[in-house]
């Protein structure tokens, strides 16, 4: 019988595999190009509070300046601004900048500033009530909110947010920011009502759909699908009718297809479930032969239309028919060369490209064609500038984002990430997160990004807290039991570790990692050789050029030990002692 001397280290490394899939092929005829955008938040209100050019032109200068990290020579614009016009939108567009720079106190004083002098003017506010000036003045009073929401002033914000809206009941902005603050408090009775008395405009196609939205990030899914069904019936070439189900399907997929096709069996005749069905498929490789399926058998309702042949195209490219796509996609530009969301397709399809100058032409162009459309903001334009190296740029572009849609959890999630991987900054990372847990807390995958997070800071009680709740949502997912398996053993914990690891394996038999940590623990725990090989060789065979290079060299390096390993207890005598090498598990 050999002996094996085994070492106690067992190394951890953090797997995290994220990815966002937007795809879609075109051909674009460039006549002109654009001069760098401006883009002024508030646009409206800033043009409106100004007297002439001069003040416009220098708003515009600072905003240009907001937008490229130049901070301090926006903040020198502002304040000359304020200093000019007395206009309480200068003193919150400085304490934005603040609030990027982490200076939250200098970003509070500037808030309290802004409301001293909102009260001063009330009266003279009054005295001259019209409709333009109602606006504007919601609009100071919805970036009040919205700011103490990013400076974490949570209590204060849900505070002012409730009394502004019983004075603009009707202004949405502001109403969708008190609703997101509501579910950010947890008081989901408080949203609840907020929805049921929402403005909503039922002839409008887009307004409908992300009232929909709101209702289905309350898990009312019957009521949401309903009234998404409804923006179908006015527009069913409606945009947002579509972004809404990219939004709700990124990370509640399962339930949203399973949710569709009940409507689908229930509505045979109806064929806008099957194209909702399609956008969902045609966004993942591995279901776009799904979505090209139903896209053929409703050809004839919506051959012709926008968002059916763009479903199209990206189901095409995702099935690896790149040259039916792109011949789809150059078609669709010569038709909508000047659509905002033509120019937007452009921007990821050159981003695929690796083409980040044309992908940012495009981004650019579409933000010109509408300056309010959330998705350049939140995800594009970000995306360009992190494969640039210049992912720095990217915060105020998602601030942009969170300010027009604050409820959508999935820009919270893609700012989590850019803080995460780009700016290697935990903390932020984390913050950001928890925005988006508090927006959906039944979601296991927002938690399992926070647990991450927690390993990698060493805080492992805290991590295995969050798992276990992730556990609690959905036990079947092997990697939260690969990932307490491995704290377990980190801690020294080897029962309950080698417990996890167990159930991990059995619960997905072909995962890279679990084979790879199923193979560690049978050398290192079961002193079998040989069944540990194997493992570690069936992991060693599912590398391809997909997998992530650390995860690579990583299996790579586990499967050579354990082969040397192999052979010297095949070729030593039986009583020669054999020394267990370091291995690597997964988290």
């Amino acid at each position: 019988m050999k002996i094996f001397m085994k070492k106690s280290h067992i190394y951890t490394i953090l797997s995290v595999i994220l990815a966002f899939i937007f795809t879609t092929a075109i051909i674009v005829n460039k006549n002109k190009r654009f001069k760098d955008i401006v883009f002024i938040k508030d646009i409206k209100l800033t043009q409106e509070s100004l007297e002439d050019k001069y003040y416009y032109e220098k708003a515009a200068l600072a905003e240009k300046h907001y937008y490229e990290n130049k901070y301090n020579e926006a903040l020198e614009i502002y304040i000359s601004l304020y200093e000019e016009s007395h206009e309480e939108i200068w003193l919150l567009k400085q304490a934005e900048i603040y609030s990027i720079l982490e200076d939250y106190e200098k970003s509070r004083e500037l808030i309290e500033d802004a409301k001293l002098k909102k009260e001063d003017n009330k009266e003279k506010l009054k005295d001259a009530m019209n409709s333009k000036i109602m606006e504007k003045d919601a609009e100071v009073l919805n970036y009040m909110v919205f700011l103490q929401l990013m400076n974490k002033d949570f209590q204060k914000a849900i505070d002012d947010g409730k009394k502004y809206i019983n004075i603009y009941d009707e202004y949405k902005p502001l109403i969708k920011t008190v609703f997101t603050l509501c579910l950010v408090n947890q008081d989901i009775e408080a949203a609840k009502a907020i929805l049921k008395n929402y403005p909503v405009d039922y002839k409008s196609s887009y307004d409908l759909a992300e009232y929909a939205c709101l209702y289905m990030i309350l898990d009312d899914w019957e009521q949401g699908l309903n009234i998404l069904r409804n923006a179908w019936a006015i527009d069913n070439d409606e945009h947002k009718v579509f972004d809404v189900i990219a939004q709700i399907s990124a990370d509640n997929s399962n339930v949203l297809i399973q949710k569709i096709s009940t409507l689908i069996a229930s509505h045979p005749v109806d064929n806008s479930y099957k194209l909702w069905l399609a956008k969902i498929y045609s966004m993942r490789e591995e279901t776009a032969d799904n979505a090209l399926k139903l896209l053929s058998e409703i050809k004839g309702d919506f051959d012709g239309k926008l968002q059916y042949n763009l479903i199209k195209a990206n189901a095409l490219q995702n099935a690896g028919n790149e040259e039916e796509s792109h011949g789809l996609i150059s078609t669709i530009i010569t038709a909508t060369g000047e659509d905002y969301r033509t120019s937007h397709t452009a921007g990821w399809y050159f981003y695929n490209k690796h083409q980040y100058d044309e992908a940012l032409y495009y981004a650019n162009k579409s933000m010109e064609q509408n300056k309010n459309y959330t998705d350049n903001y939140a995800f594009l334009i970000p995306e360009i500038y992190k494969s640039q190296g210049k992912g720095r740029k990217a915060e105020p572009y998602f601030r942009k984002a969170i300010y027009n849609e604050p409820y959508n959890y999935n820009i919270f999630i893609n700012l989590g990430s850019y803080f995460w991987n780009t700016e290697n900054n935990d903390g932020k990372a984390l913050e950001y997160y928890c925005f988006a847990e508090k927006l959906l807390p039944n979601n296991g995958e927002i938690k399992y990004k926070m647990a991450f997070i927690n390993i990698n800071k060493k805080r492992y009680d805290e991590a295995l807290k969050i798992l276990k709740q992730c556990i609690l949502l959905d036990s079947s997912i092997s990697k939260y039991h690969r990932s307490i398996g491995t704290i377990y053993m980190t801690q020294g914990n080897h029962d309950e570790g080698i417990k996890e690891i167990r159930i991990a394996y059995e619960s997905d038999k072909k995962d890279i990692l679990n084979l790879n940590n199923a193979g560690i623990y049978y050398i290192t725990v079961e002193e079998n050789i040989e069944r540990g090989l194997y493992n570690l060789k069936a992991a060693y065979e599912k590398i391809n050029n997909k997998t992530e290079k650390y995860v690579s060299d990583t299996i790579k390096e586990n499967y050579n030990k354990a082969k040397e390993l192999y052979e010297k207890y095949q070729s030593s005598p039986s009583e020669e002692l054999l020394t267990v090498p370091d291995f690597v598990l997964f988290y």
